[in-house]
């Protein structure tokens, strides 16, 4: 179940990025004029898909020195979730938060985010869950005492 509930988190993610990003077809208006018997032709196994091959490709970035394309980091998702939730984007912001979770599971701060926009979505008992798992991972008084209070208030 958990696994589903991260596929479904990640593909909202990935829908909203690409919302958020203005990407999507373009739609062309069809002018019902196309050449008969002109279809593209599919590649055999082993051709090259592009002309000329391969090798005129430009290498991605970082792939020449074997790195890996940068991800988003925890801090960067936990700052996009409370931005959205800011500007009143509770669904967006809930996602974010999830997504950071994702990346590292005992982040106190996506938790705690989190939480608060469960609250503010209504989803009292999925929030009374954030602030509790808050509670086990801070050690700031000041951050336990408003969990307490806030899952007192939620009850």
């Amino acid at each position: 179940m958990r696994a589903y509930r991260v596929l479904m988190v990640m593909l909202v993610v990935a829908l909203l990025l690409g919302i958020s990003l203005g990407c999507g077809e373009k739609k062309v208006p069809d002018t019902g004029q196309r050449p008969e018997g002109e279809i593209a032709e599919v590649p055999e196994e082993g051709e090259a898909m592009f002309p000329g091959g391969e090798e005129e490709l430009p290498p991605m970035p970082g792939e020449e020195e074997g790195l890996p394309l940068p991800m988003a980091g925890t801090a960067d998702l936990v700052a996009e979730a409370m931005a959205a939730k800011r500007a009143g984007r509770l669904e967006q912001a809930e996602l974010k938060f999830q997504a950071a979770l994702l990346e590292e599971p005992d982040s106190e701060d996506a938790h705690w985010g989190l939480a608060w926009t469960l609250a503010d979505l209504r989803r009292k008992a999925e929030a009374i869950r954030e602030f509790e798992k808050v509670l086990e991972l801070t050690a700031d008084p000041e951050r336990q005492s408003e969990a307490e209070a806030a899952i007192a208030r939620l009850q």
